[in-house]
């Protein structure tokens, strides 16, 4: 129940489409194109069917699921559109761009381990997301980035080393348990980006943020509560 993909050609993909995964360990091993000089393909890592995943699953229903990813050097290591179902860890190194970039999806993940992405460690957009536990270290820009009417519940969260910690946009809801988030230029950020949208909203329990310049950003038409009050720029 072990899948093995290894990438042999710098910009290769592998697509999933239309499948019920079940007690299955998918591994996707890329090649580290730090090291050496590679020809890079035209207006990479974009692909010319505007897919970004070197690993993507489409209308894909998950059950009792390991995945995992190392040396992606595509726009998302994994990318997770249209899906559905429990996954139990999702194990991320060495990501080009970003790590995990999940839309159109409704999926609880039990456990999620990131780390060094070149921008966001994770991306949610409209979808229903529910995370119990994660670990994101040296995140680019963002360690969580939320939106496109979302609504995500993070039960424990540790951050380490990345530009904001957890941006909350464009119409998205985050409720948060327990977080512990160090080495930021600012913990959490909730605002409006898109123009169809209003802005975002937070709601942080057991909240603990250290060596940053900017605790919280916020306009005007989002809010962010710590502990049942209203927090400010």
């Amino acid at each position: 129940n072990i899948l093995n993909i290894d990438q042999n050609k710098v910009g290769s993909r592998a697509y999933i489409i239309n499948s019920n995964l079940k007690n299955i360990s998918i591994i996707f091993k890329g090649t580290d194109i730090t090291k050496s000089n590679y020809n890079l393909p035209p207006n990479y890592p974009i692909n010319k069917k505007g897919l970004t995943g070197c690993l993507s699953f489409i209308n894909t229903d998950f059950k009792n699921v390991e995945l995992s990813a190392n040396y992606s050097n595509c726009e998302d290591a994994i990318n997770l559109i249209n899906t559905s179902g429990d996954i139990n860890f999702v194990n991320i190194q060495n990501s080009f761009s970003d790590a995990l970039d999940a839309d159109f999806s409704n999926l609880k993940i039990k456990k999620l381990k990131i780390s060094s992405a070149k921008n966001d460690c994770t991306d949610f957009s409209a979808g229903n997301y529910e995370l119990l536990n994660l670990e994101l270290n040296s995140c680019g820009d963002k360690a969580v980035s939320i939106g496109e009417k979302s609504k995500v519940n993070i039960k424990n969260i540790n951050v380490n080393l990345a530009e904001i910690g957890l941006a909350v946009k464009d119409s998205s809801v985050l409720s948060l348990d327990n977080a512990n988030l160090v080495n930021l230029k600012t913990c959490v950020a909730a605002y409006k980006k898109k123009q169809e949208f209003n802005g975002g909203f937070v709601e942080l329990n057991d909240f603990n943020c250290t060596n940053f310049i900017k605790k919280f950003e916020v306009d005007k038409l989002s809010k962010i509560i710590l502990e049942d009050k209203i927090q400010n720029n």
